[in-house]
């Protein structure tokens, strides 16, 4: 079973300089390094739900050279995005891959470089919302796969994916899920074709022994 967790900047502000310093201080501190106010709460946001869905310590997180994130000390493979107002955190048994982008946040001339024929066709029937989509599941296959962006988007179709079909990379299958979250396209890949995909909103309340400003 795969596992989404999202957490509103608008909760992760209320999270306490304390609470953010015992669970995930180099997060925090890499937080302060932004400028706008969205960026670093959006960063501590990721900590959090890091914290909240796998448990562990900070210091047991680590990342491979193509910035894919994981653990030596548990079994659960995950992945993590932020967008707009959202921070994001997925687990699974299996490789995984999450991403999430504010639908009107179209780059056009992104997607006439990394976006194939059929995609393209398919973004003009519905330009702003298909983007989302489109970009989103390649965002989220390049993490399942571990390539993050170096893998080339322009060498495969997501559409597949979005018909309940699959997408085929170095003999492994991989499968997906996209949905509109409020006004964000929020797309899942993975490796099991039977998997089935949960949603839970975090609110900072949630958290145990939390400390709220």
């Amino acid at each position: 079973m795969a596992e989404i967790f999202l957490m509103n900047i608008k909760e992760t502000e209320r999270l306490s300089e304390e609470y953010c310093k015992l669970h995930f201080p180099k997060r925090f501190e890499r937080s302060l390094k932004y400028r706008f106010l969205e960026d670093k709460l959006r960063c501590k946001g990721v900590g959090a739900l890091l914290y909240y869905a796998l448990n562990i310590d900070e210091k047991d997180i680590k990342y491979t050279d193509k910035g894919k994130p994981y653990s030596d000390n548990r079994l659960e493979k995950f992945s993590i995005a932020h967008s707009g107002e959202w921070s994001v955190v997925a687990i699974s048994e299996n490789n995984i891959g999450v991403d999430i982008e504010k639908i009107g946040n179209s780059h056009f001339s992104v997607a006439s470089r990394v976006f194939v024929s059929e995609e393209i066709a398919f973004l003009n029937k519905c330009p702003d919302k298909n983007f989302a989509f489109v970009w989103t599941l390649k965002e989220a296959l390049g993490k399942a796969v571990g390539l993050g962006i170096s893998l080339k988007f322009n060498s495969f179709n997501t559409l597949p994916l979005l018909n309940g079909g699959s997408i085929n990379l170095s003999g492994q299958a991989y499968y997906g899920q996209t949905s509109a979250f409020e006004e964000y396209a929020l797309s899942c890949v993975f490796e099991n074709q039977s998997e089935d995909v949960s949603l839970k909103t975090v609110t900072a309340s949630m958290l145990t022994d939390i400390t709220l400003k």
